[in-house]
């Protein structure tokens, strides 16, 4: 079934995130690792990483805006940053064994936060 918001869709995008942290645990220790091993090779991957999340939320929202989702006062650059960082504590969250409803508490905390910018 498609996603009927963007809300929706994008609190989609962190649980499916979450869950590849259940399948595969060593993406987390990547995620967490990953500024530790900043390089002139790395950096420009990570740049790039961070290009194209800020490009594909930024395509989400337009969508949503294309259906006549109350999306106007979002920056997609700032709402996707929101959620880089969030993937950041998730996985920190999950490697202290937090209880899997203050992890959806997060997520939904992070969704309204990144879409309700004034």
């Amino acid at each position: 079934k498609p996603f009927e918001t963007v809300p929706d869709q994008l609190f989609a995008v962190l649980r499916d995130f979450v869950a590849s942290l259940d399948q595969s645990p060593e993406y987390g220790m990547i995620w967490v690792n990953w500024g530790a091993n900043f390089s002139k090779d790395t950096w420009p991957l990570y740049e790039r990483f961070v290009e194209t999340t800020i490009r594909l939320h930024r395509d989400v929202i337009n969508a949503g805006l294309k259906r006549g989702e109350p999306l106007e006062d979002v920056d997609p650059e700032m709402s996707a940053l929101l959620f880089v960082g969030a993937a950041t504590v998730i996985v920190q969250m999950k490697m202290q064994h937090r209880d899997p409803e203050s992890i959806t508490k997060y997520i939904e905390t992070i969704r309204h936060g990144a879409l309700y910018q004034h």
